[in-house]
């Protein structure tokens, strides 16, 4: 479990650190959620507001972020 349950993923740096380097190495991750928001992108992006904002801030994309996917 990534958060509490009806919380969000806010500020992690550890687990984040973690979940970063995977990618980084060419592991696929998934994140599945009960959040059930359908096609409405921006509530997942709250929901792992502090997550997303780890990779931005350590400059992760292009291959490393095409192997992160969020299901809910």
């Amino acid at each position: 479990t990534l958060y509490s349950d009806g919380a969000n993923f806010e500020s992690n740096p550890r687990l984040a650190k973690y979940l970063f380097l995977l990618l980084k190495h060419g592991v696929t991750i998934a994140v599945v959620t009960a959040a059930g928001y359908e096609y409405q992108a921006a509530k997942y992006e709250l929901r792992l507001s502090g997550l997303l904002a780890y990779f931005k801030e350590k400059g992760l994309k292009g291959d490393d972020l095409e192997r992160f996917y969020i299901f809910g």
